[in-house]
């Protein structure tokens, strides 16, 4: 809890989006029974992580979705073929499978799980949660979740969720 605790004030000062840490007692106040069973989730813009069911992935996870909901408005194009992109890994169907067919709303959150995941794992192999530690596990996530092979290590990770995604792709060749 102090870590998810952490990665969401980090979320809230790097990022600006208001992000909620709740309890299981004040789901009611959502009015959805959908979020009884979720450990974070995104209500009119802000995310809502419920510290009694949250691990450290949530936090990130729900950013995303809110990432790429921007871009998919942004530019719908480039949110198509990166979500399209997550057909291929090789934990697709292990995510895909809690899903009855293949749609925008699966591949979505396939990319945001598989992201969020390897990010948890990044973090862990850290050990300890600081700034630099975050920063270096979204930058490995991404490399490992896009099969990339140049060297992330002059590149601030802030800066590429910052960026169009196919000016990142540009840039890595």
């Amino acid at each position: 809890p102090e870590i998810v605790m952490e990665m969401a004030n980090l979320i809230k000062s790097k990022f600006g989006v208001s992000v909620n840490v709740i309890h299981n007692n004040e789901l009611s106040q959502f009015g959805d029974p959908e979020v009884y069973d979720s450990a974070a989730f995104v209500s009119d813009g802000e995310i809502y992580i419920n510290i009694d069911k949250a691990s450290i992935e949530e936090p990130l996870h729900e950013l995303l979705h809110l990432v790429l909901a921007t871009m998919k408005g942004n530019d719908p194009d480039v949110y198509y073929k990166l979500i399209n992109s997550v057909q291929y890994h090789p934990l697709f169907k292990t995510v895909a499978k809690n899903y009855n067919e293949i749609n925008t709303e699966l591949l979505e959150e396939t990319f945001v799980k598989l992201l969020s995941q390897t990010f948890r794992k990044n973090i862990l192999k850290a050990g300890v949660f600081t700034e630099s530690s975050f920063d270096s596990a979204i930058k490995n996530s991404i490399k490992d979740l896009m099969d990339l092979s140049d060297d992330l290590n002059w590149e601030d990770p802030f800066n590429l969720l910052g960026k169009p995604i196919n000016q990142i792709l540009f840039d890595f060749g």
